[in-house]
């Protein structure tokens, strides 16, 4: 009788389900054991992994990887991040050409990738730009050391993001130049309008970041702006291309060319300009975050709260008649100050400003302390008696001071207040200054003695859900 019993198969599906399971190593195991599984794992690796490539060794495994099975594979490759800092051979260059090129070819979905990878700091090839224009599938793009010609073919994209990172890298001998482009960032990615989710630009000297009317983002929330010129904001435009932003991130502090003084005439009327038009037409619901310096927010004259307020660079030409007007804007219910150890925390005009009754009232405050020269070393006591006073005055439930010293040589003598205070007694005097307090952290970076200390008072659950660091009570 001849027998009936035969080998159990699994089904493929089954077989593809139990290879995503595994790990990487044991999913190349897996794909040589059959040509079915060598070809249909190749596609599952692909689909379901983010490929990052940082070397041109790893650069030419990849492609032979991925022409391994005639070319099957590159439709179903979906997140690629490509970046050196090798010094890149022109020939590898050529590489990329052609795989982008296949991509296109092989009607690729490709929906996410990070391109930062260049021939001798040269801006990208404007055939890989081309390429990526006729790409109708990414959703996620950063792409790094971009030029005004090759962002001519890009800003044609057949593509409608969600998420774009954006960094105009050109460099000029003389870092003071002034800007000889400009972008308009209303209309740079217009085709992604009804689509685009979060931007960050970062733009050269070269370039000056400007605005004007026209398309509008319904769905943009977070924007981050890098400019390397002076920025000077008209508010209108911000407000009826992105109305429904939540999150604005601004940093100009690399620009080197003399930036107007936040109480400066020019400050000054594009403040009165901006303020105009907001108490005419309305500006934002509120704002979840915003971070930039005193110059950007007193100029935007926001009409609106901003519930988390980071102000980087607070200086002395940041007076009492400044905070007071940036926190009457913002109404922040968390705060954030960037500070140089100056005079300021010494003046009562300047402390009451910060104290000053609003609603609603500061609960959440950080204070990051910069430390450099041997000046401001010297005042860092005062400066911490100065903050015990300033906590007392605000029904805070979580502090954070953070300092941190710059411009130190690593042969002199550690006996300044830096190296020896004692820094569970700071945070239990600042735990204890305020009877609303519910947690205190202190972190500490004060090279050569002291590097990334962190000591917490209170409660170790808030401490980690608002700043971050998980630690046990002191």
């Amino acid at each position: 009788m001849p027998s009936c019993l035969t080998r159990p198969r699994l089904d493929l599906d089954a077989l593809l389900e139990i290879f995503c399971l595994a790990d990487l190593s044991t999913q190349s195991q897996i794909m040589k054991t059959c040509r079915v599984l060598y070809r249909e794992g190749g596609k599952q690796l692909l689909r379901r992994n983010e490929v990052s490539i940082h070397t041109e060794m790893q650069l030419a495994s990849f492609l032979s990887f991925m022409q391994a099975d005639g070319y099957a594979r590159f439709p179903h490759i979906r997140v690629l991040d490509l970046r050196s800092s090798e010094r890149t051979l022109s020939r590898t260059i050529e590489w990329l050409v052609e795989f982008f090129a296949e991509l296109v070819a092989r009607n690729s979905r490709l929906q996410g990738l990070r391109f930062e990878w260049t021939h001798d700091m040269l801006p990208m090839d404007g055939r890989l730009a081309a390429s990526l224009a006729h790409m109708g599938t990414l959703t996620n793009l950063s792409i790094y050391y971009l030029d005004h010609p090759t962002w001519a073919i890009l800003r044609t994209m057949c593509s409608r993001l969600t998420k774009a990172k954006l960094e105009f890298s050109e460099v000029d001998s003389d870092f003071r130049a002034a800007p000889r482009d400009e972008l308009d960032l209303i209309h740079l990615l217009e085709g992604s309008q009804a689509t685009l989710e979060s931007l960050t630009l970062t733009t050269s000297n070269l370039t000056a970041i400007v605005t004007s009317t026209g398309p509008v983002y319904p769905h943009m929330r977070d924007l981050t702006l890098k400019p390397e010129s002076v920025w000077m904001p008209i508010v209108s435009h911000y407000i009826q291309a992105f109305p429904n932003l939540r999150s604005f991130f601004i940093d100009d502090s690399n620009t080197l060319v003399d930036r107007p003084d936040v109480g400066s005439p020019q400050c000054v009327a594009t403040r009165a300009t901006n303020r105009s038009y907001q108490q005419k037409h309305g500006s934002w619901k509120s704002l979840a975050y915003f971070h930039g310096e005193p110059r950007h927010l007193y100029t935007l004259a926001l009409t609106c709260r901003i519930d988390h307020l980071f102000i980087d660079e607070m200086r002395e030409s940041a007076d009492a008649t400044i905070l007071r007007a940036l926190l009457a804007d913002a109404r922040p219910a968390r705060l954030e100050l960037g500070i140089n150890i100056n005079a300021n925390f010494t003046k009562a005009d300047w402390v009451a400003a910060l104290c000053e009754l609003r609603t609603p009232q500061v609960q959440v405050l950080t204070i990051k302390l910069s430390v450099q020269g041997e000046d401001e070393e010297m005042g860092l006591e005062q400066t911490i008696n100065a903050i015990y006073g300033i906590i007392a005055s605000l029904p805070l439930i979580a502090f954070h001071l953070d300092i941190q010293r710059f411009e130190w040589h690593p042969d002199e003598p550690c006996d300044t207040y830096g190296d020896l205070m004692n820094l569970n007694d700071v945070a239990d005097r600042l735990m204890a200054a305020s009877p609303s307090m519910k947690t205190t952290l202190v972190t500490l970076d004060y090279p050569p003695s002291r590097k990334d200390i962190a000591v917490l008072a209170g409660c170790p659950d808030e401490c980690d859900r608002l700043f971050g660091y998980g630690l046990g009570a002191s």
